[in-house]
């Protein structure tokens, strides 16, 4: 299959922006140039606790040209399918108090990802510097080349093997942390544009705190067997025996898990690929069965100092 579980919602109103600036974590006035057309940002919405409540890509659609000062009438937002009605009641909750603000889902539209730059339609590049080789499609079309398209499990793995989570079974709402999530670094959090719905948090841990878990990537070092491994088994280091996280989600034998002490995972030389599971990293295994055993890696893309 290679439509995406992930909805689109449809945010408009004259004070757009200003609007959806105080509840996500991106800055969205980056959109506002004088070429929008394909153009993205990546963020979170979250709690007043500094949760995430859901990830979401922000997008104006295609074809549009505003040149500033002038306001974005409207920006889509691409979520996960599973929190797409919440999140609706959320914005509207919050669009009472505002004037002129509409929330709405565009039920009809499907949202696909390939490596091939769509000629037409509605479409943006990822927005996430290690994903902006694939592009997002939007579209409402039941005449869509899909064999053009990634199967859902090629753009899982794609995601896994870089240690990027996305919907609601691998950012539990209400309990991920985004700086966990690794949102920091893959460019989902502004620390410039002021104040949004739990900014607090979020700042402190950045600029005070030290981050000691972060989602990476998880290579199985021989073909899984026959039981399914269920996202939250949790894993212990192979040398020790001490739990050091948990299983967030797999695909085949490619796979993401939250684990602590990050800064004790060696970084993998350059000259070896990121999808090599017989080097670099940490070899983790599940407490549940030690003979299935996982290698964790840092991706290349995390800066030096994280």
């Amino acid at each position: 299959m290679s439509i995406l579980p992930r909805r689109l919602l449809q945010v408009s109103g004259d004070s757009t922006i200003s609007f959806l600036q105080g509840l996500c974590t991106p800055d969205l006035r980056n959109l506002h140039s004088k070429t929008i057309s394909h153009t993205a940002a990546h963020g979170a919405f979250l709690t007043n606790r500094g949760r995430i409540l859901a990830d979401a890509i922000f997008s104006v659609p295609s074809g549009t040209t505003i040149p500033p000062p002038n306001p974005i009438p409207r920006v889509t937002i691409e979520c996960d399918a599973d929190i797409a009605s919440p999140l609706k009641k959320h914005l509207s909750t919050y669009a009472i108090l505002a004037k002129g603000i509409r929330v709405e889902e565009l039920e009809d539209y499907k949202v696909l990802a390939t490596t091939r730059c769509p000629r037409e339609g509605n479409f943006v590049s990822d927005p996430r510097l290690p994903l902006s080789h694939l592009y997002r499609l939007y579209s409402r079309s039941s005449e869509i080349e899909l064999s053009t398209m990634m199967t859902l499990s090629e753009y899982r793995r794609e995601r896994y093997k870089l240690g990027i989570p996305e919907g609601s079974k691998e950012l539990l709402p209400e309990k991920a942390l985004p700086t966990e999530s690794n949102f920091d670094i893959i460019g989902g959090i502004s620390f410039e544009k002021g104040c949004y719905l739990g900014q607090e948090l979020t700042a402190r841990s950045h600029f005070v705190g030290v981050t000691r878990k972060r989602i990476v990537p998880i290579f199985a070092l021989r073909p899984l067997g026959v039981h399914r491994v269920v996202p939250g088994t949790e894993l212990v280091d192979s040398l020790t025996g001490k739990g050091v996280g948990v299983v967030m989600a797999l695909e085949g034998d490619i796979g993401i898990a939250l684990v602590r002490n990050i800064t004790d995972i060696p970084r993998t030389p350059s000259e070896v690929s990121d999808d090599d599971a017989t080097q670099g990293g940490v070899v983790l295994m599940l407490a549940t069965d030690p003979d299935e055993r996982f290698r964790a890696k840092i991706p290349y893309w995390w800066p030096e100092e994280t």
